[in-house]
């Protein structure tokens, strides 16, 4: 194991990987840490060098890896880790406390500090550490707490005027007072709503005027020590797990595996029901535009009706009595709702005779011009009170009316020839 490696990082592993299969890994980290906590003297930590502090965070480590080596079966290695940790926490003792407090540097008696690792043993819930120096600690804060900046107290007395928030809310975790507890959380919240900064909330900051120091550790994850009592809060669900396999593989396979496969059908019934979705759109779709084309597509056919003036025609009934010369026809498109009985099927003439008649050169002399024969209107029956204004009005009408089916007739004549359109039954 290389020295250079920090105390710091090497106590947060075990913490944080308790279900790591890699059982050896964590015995080999386990080890380092038995013989370096106390004396910190080759590597580097953010809590600094020959500290207490950071010797409890190591011993509290050891002591958590005598509980996994318990749950996965490991019992010799239990029943070690937990007697060397008994140990270093006496020695820690016998070094760091001095009357009512811990000493943040050995051999300083009144060097004091935030002591915030103690955490550790309240999260894992290890009741490692004594009651009575948490009680002391308690005690001890309460009375810095007055003298403190209006922003926190600071983490570490050979650093006046400095304050670590995550430092802050993780020691407050500790606290067996509610009151002193409270305290120390209302000066980080003071912080926290503090205007005169435009920055981010930072980590590191001055007790008095709020302002960063350094970096300031802005949009820090050592933020996430705000949510300290909230882990203290979780229920303990247990743990379980099977003894490591020869290779030094932990007993979390099965659960992996399990969780895995979880996932996957999670995943699988996901993806089923996006496509399903997708497939009835599509067929929805579908169906919409074959509907549309069908709508655009089907033609629209309009009959030609031949209506003809039963009186027109001599007074016949039948409608084949029409002569050739008389012109009293229109034609009626089949929106209208023509009478059966004045409806006459024309009949086509052969192909000779049109043809002889498209070689036929028109003439425009007066003599050709159809002249509109006079159209007898049906006699109706008129009121009692009818005066000759209205009977010619009447008259006018028909009139009109004669005029616009000659005029329909002399058009048709121009595009058709002498015959009308075939006729639709």
């Amino acid at each position: 194991m290389d020295d250079s490696v920090s105390l710091s990082e090497g106590g947060c592993r075990v913490y944080t990987r308790a279900h790591f299969d890699k059982y050896s890994l964590l015995k080999n980290w386990t080890n380092y840490l038995v013989a370096n906590s106390l004396n910190q003297t080759t590597f580097i930590s953010s809590d600094g060098q020959n500290n207490p502090n950071l010797a409890i965070k190591g011993i509290i480590g050891v002591r958590a890896m005598g509980e996994i080596s318990q749950i996965v079966g490991q019992a010799d290695d239990a029943s070690r880790f937990k007697d060397q940790a008994s140990v270093m926490l006496q020695d820690w003792e016998n070094q760091t406390i001095v009357l009512n407090h811990i000493t943040s540097t050995y051999g300083q008696s009144a060097s004091w500090g935030l002591i915030y690792n103690l955490f550790s043993d309240r999260l894992l819930k290890l009741d490692f550490i004594m009651q009575k120096i948490y009680d002391d600690q308690t005690a001890f804060y309460a009375v810095q707490i007055p003298t403190a900046g209006e922003y926190g107290v600071v983490y570490d007395s050979n650093a006046p005027g400095q304050v670590k928030s995550q430092w802050t809310m993780l020691t407050a975790a500790t606290m067996t007072d509610n009151n002193t507890r409270d305290e120390i959380v209302s000066l980080v919240h003071a912080r926290a709503w503090l205007n005169s900064s435009k920055l981010e909330f930072p980590t590191d900051y001055n007790a008095t005027s709020g302002m960063a120091t350094g970096t300031g550790g802005r949009s820090s994850p050592a933020q996430g020590a705000m949510f300290a009592f909230l882990a203290l809060s979780l229920p303990d669900r247990g743990t379980q797990a099977s003894a490591p396999s020869p290779s030094g593989a932990g007993g979390g396979n099965s659960k992996r595996t399990g969780s895995k496969r979880n996932i996957g059908a999670i995943i699988g019934g996901a993806l089923a029901g996006v496509a399903i979705i997708s497939l009835a759109g599509l067929c929805f779709l579908w169906k919409c535009r074959q509907k549309y084309k069908a709508q655009t597509l089907t033609p629209s056919l309009n009959p030609f009706y031949l209506h003809v003036d039963a009186s027109a025609a001599g007074g016949s009934s039948n409608p084949h009595s029409l002569r050739k010369g008389d012109r009293n026809f229109h034609t009626q498109s089949a929106v209208d709702s023509p009478d059966p009985n004045t409806l006459v099927p024309r009949r086509r003439k052969s192909s000779l005779h049109r043809h002889s008649r498209s070689h036929r050169t028109p003439t425009h002399s007066p003599s050709n011009v159809i002249e509109p024969s006079p159209v007898s209107v049906p006699p109706t029956s008129e009121p009692r009170d009818a005066t000759p204004a209205s009977s010619t009005t009447r008259n006018l009408r028909n009139e009109v009316e004669n005029l616009r089916r000659e005029m329909e007739e002399i058009r048709a004549q121009w595009i058709y020839g002498d015959e009308a359109p075939p006729e639709y039954e």
